[in-house]
């Protein structure tokens, strides 16, 4: 799909979140302890501690960071991770010249 332009996608059954990065993803994990996290394009900030459970986590994807204070990790072009309750349990790099050898 990438030869056709850009296509970065998320997909989920409910237990397992896929995460593709054709061009540009990002990805931060809250965990305990929760803090404040303060939006990029506006002057809000959010207490996750207040929303959040001890043993919740959680993995958000964006196309670019949506805060101005957490760390937010970049995919790799062609990068497909998987994450399993907020926690990243795999990652594959571009397997492009790999399947064109094969198909």
């Amino acid at each position: 799909i990438a030869e056709h332009g850009p296509f970065n996608f998320i997909l989920s059954n409910g237990d397992l979140l896929f995460a593709h990065c054709s061009t540009e993803l990002h990805v931060v994990v809250r965990a305990y302890p929760f803090s404040v996290a303060h939006l990029v394009d506006c002057a809000l900030s959010i207490n996750f501690s207040h929303y959040n459970q001890r043993d919740d986590r959680i993995a958000v994807i964006a196309t670019q960071p949506l805060t101005s204070n957490e760390h937010w990790t970049r995919f790799a072009q062609g990068e497909l991770k998987l994450f399993e309750r907020g926690v990243e349990v795999g990652a594959a790099p571009e397997r492009r010249e790999a399947l064109r050898l094969v198909g």
